[in-house]
Parts: C-alpha cells; sequence; structure tokens
C-alpha cells in the first residue's frame, strides 16, 4: 500500500474539499415579479445539488478513516492535513457528510 498511499490519500482529501456538484441558480434578471419583497432579495434562486455528488464525498471521508484504521503508519505525517479536512466537514449542511465524520473520527 506504501506505493500508492499518497497518490489515494490526495484523491480523496481532493473529492472531500470539492464543491463542484453544487450549481447556483441566479433568478433572472428580466422578468416581472408581482412579489413586493421581489426587490428585497439576492440574485439567487436556489442551489441544484448532484445526488451522486454527495455519495462520492461522503465515500471520501469514509476512505480517510480505513486508511487511517489500516495504515496508520502511513497516515501519521498526514494527520494535520487530513484533521483540517475533516473538521471543516464538521459543519457540512448535509447531515450524511456529518454523520461520516463522526464516525470516522470515532
Amino acid at each position: 500500500m506504501a506505493p500508492i498511499f499518497n497518490i489515494v490519500l490526495d484523491a480523496t482529501i481532493v473529492a472531500c474539499e470539492s464543491e463542484e456538484g453544487m450549481q447556483v441558480i441566479e433568478k433572472d434578471k428580466e422578468g416581472f415579479s408581482l412579489d413586493s419583497d421581489s426587490e428585497e432579495e439576492g440574485d439567487i434562486a436556489g442551489i441544484d445539488i448532484d445526488p451522486d455528488f454527495l455519495d462520492e464525498k461522503c465515500a471520501a471521508v469514509h476512505a480517510i478513516g480505513n486508511l487511517a484504521l489500516n495504515c496508520s503508519g502511513l497516515m501519521h505525517p498526514h494527520l494535520e492535513r487530513v484533521c483540517k479536512v475533516l473538521e471543516e466537514l464538521g459543519g457540512y449542511y448535509h447531515e450524511n457528510i456529518r454523520y461520516h465524520v463522526c464516525l470516522t473520527l470515532t
């Protein structure tokens, strides 16, 4: 595992940090709205989230946990970087990702 450990870990960390599965949907500025609050709101109409993106992020967090459990000697030099990534994901908006982070840290 040692020859490919860094490659696998880098790929999982990139998947954890990725936000490519989320797209902000902006409102049509030319449209007319009878809503009185429409001018006070921002230009964001919503966020489109790809479910496969969330599954990939959960799998990456789970993979980091397995790498730490089974390759602890190889993981030791990377702990600061991994803990930083997991700490950021600990407050993620999606509960499934927060759950996997909690499982990884226990």
